[in-house]
């Protein structure tokens, strides 16, 4: 009996050995913890679509192997969490600060391209007639309107903007399109599971390949992270889908938080401005382009003409808000939009289309700045 639990025990620790060895040589490289952590935009609590990002930090891209290369620079954070160089306190900068997801956070542009993010191109361009103006990324990977709104205040208070602009919808769709509660989601853990060991067992094992990717699997499926089948048929949208009491409370709901976010801003002597945020989508998408759209963030539609339709009621609430306040409207989806060549999928900006935004908004500011300071 002892004889054959030993020969089980070595034939495991042998087939085991030997899964190790081929995660680690014969697979695609799987980075350890702290490689995971240097190479994230990474957040301080759960839900990973809606963190506040740990500031003073830099996030570097990848060698040939996989492993993080400290000459390749991704993004540079400052104290506040925020992409780009620190904010001075001074009074003296005409300060303008644009919120927003990954997005507007640029996620595509590298500092070590010398890309820094559509918004640091709009200062670039605004300080060729503006030596005192500073545009302020305040875009974070999956951060929404009811993320902005609870952080706006603090920013607000801190940097003391003089315009503000909210540009936010993709990751609003995510939660209207579900039906459910904006503030109730799946339960996460408190740090994300891809960056931060969770337990003993990933303390003891974390250093094997094979463990990680074990891990990984089943977090995945734990957190209902793994990618969905494309979907996109032509058909119609569901009338019955978008009169369900769910997302219409959402919808009214995405709403109240833009008013919210615009009292606020005029609360604290800021102009607010409301965009359309700038995307791929759109009516007459090809079969090719329908899948560049990251379809797993959006497994409640079921369609391309249903995501189209959401977008549209969710442009139809920023447009009337900002007709209702008073206030200016951001809106070159029409010069942007549905332009393949602008995009690296869905909503994300190639080098070509954050250049274009930046170049639309640096010309649309000038005006909103002269008759905000007349």
């Amino acid at each position: 009996m002892k004889k054959n639990l030993l020969l089980f025990s070595v034939v495991m620790l042998f087939c085991l050995f030997l899964l190790e060895v081929i995660c680690r040589f014969f697979l695609n490289y799987n980075q350890t913890f702290s490689e995971r952590q240097a190479t994230s935009v990474q957040y301080t609590t759960s839900g990973y679509f809606k963190q506040n990002m740990i500031g003073d930090q830099k996030v570097f891209d990848t060698d040939k192997s996989g492993r993080p290369s400290s000459s390749l620079i991704r993004y540079s954070m400052n104290s506040l969490g925020l992409r780009g160089p620190e904010i001075p306190a001074d009074g003296k900068s005409f300060k303008i600060i644009i919120f927003g997801g990954s997005h507007v956070f640029d996620m595509y542009s590298y500092d070590f391209s010398g890309n820094f993010g559509w918004p640091a191109e709009i200062e670039k361009q605004l300080n060729k007639t503006c030596r005192e103006c500073m545009v302020i990324n305040a875009g974070q990977p999956g951060m929404n309107i009811v993320d902005i709104t609870a952080k706006a205040s603090f920013l607000f208070e801190k940097i003391k903007p003089r315009i503000a602009i909210l540009n936010s919808e993709w990751n609003d769709l995510k939660w209207i399109s579900s039906g459910d509660d904006a503030f109730s989601s799946v339960s996460y853990p408190e740090k994300n599971p891809w960056l931060y060991k969770q337990n003993t067992m990933d303390y003891l094992f974390g250093w094997s390949s094979f463990y990680r990717k074990i891990h990984d699997y089943y977090y995945s499926k734990k957190l209902g992270l793994v990618p969905f089948a494309e979907r996109i048929p032509a058909s119609g949208p569901d009338p019955l889908k978008f009169s369900s009491k769910g997302i219409q409370d959402n919808l009214a709901l995405y709403e109240h938080l833009l008013k919210k976010f615009v009292l606020l801003a005029k609360a604290n002597n800021i102009l607010p401005v409301l965009a359309i945020e700038e995307r791929l989508v759109c009516p007459e998408n090809n079969q090719s382009e329908r899948k560049m759209i990251r379809w797993e963030y959006i497994p409640s539609l079921k369609n391309h003409a249903e995501l189209v339709e959401l977008y549209s009621r969710l442009d139809g609430i920023v447009s009337s808000i900002a007709e209702k306040e008073n206030i200016p409207l951001i809106n070159i989806q029409n010069k942007i939009g549905c332009k393949s060549w602008f995009f690296i999928d869905h909503v994300h900006t190639s080098p070509e289309g954050s250049k274009a935004i930046a170049g639309e908004y640096a010309s649309l500011l000038v005006g909103i700045m002269k008759d905000f300071t007349k």
